[in-house]
């Protein structure tokens, strides 16, 4: 995808639900909220930043069983009966 060896193209993913903030955010906000991020976790920095564009795709990830409820219920019952139900902490990290 780019032709200098010595670039290299990088994708990042925000899950969100067509209409909410995030979905709405601004493409220049959305872009140094992601170079922030991704300096914060050490893969990239905003000084080797050359471009960058937003695309936004609903339903992405459909779901191809209509009664996948019930299949999720059958997951849950199984982790809640196993182990300790999950919980993200403040900062979006899960228990370990």
């Amino acid at each position: 995808m780019v032709a200098d060896i010595k670039r290299t193209t990088l994708s990042v993913e925000y899950f969100c639900s067509e209409g909410d903030a995030l979905w709405h955010t601004d493409e220049i906000d959305l872009i140094n909220r992601t170079l922030l991020e991704l300096e914060k976790i050490g893969i990239a920095y905003r000084k080797h930043y050359i471009n960058g564009f937003v695309m936004r795709w609903a339903s992405a990830y459909p779901i191809y069983s209509l009664d996948y409820r019930a299949h999720v219920a059958v997951i849950k019952r199984y982790l809640d009966r196993f182990f300790e139900p999950f919980h993200i902490r403040p900062g979006g990290t899960f228990p370990v």
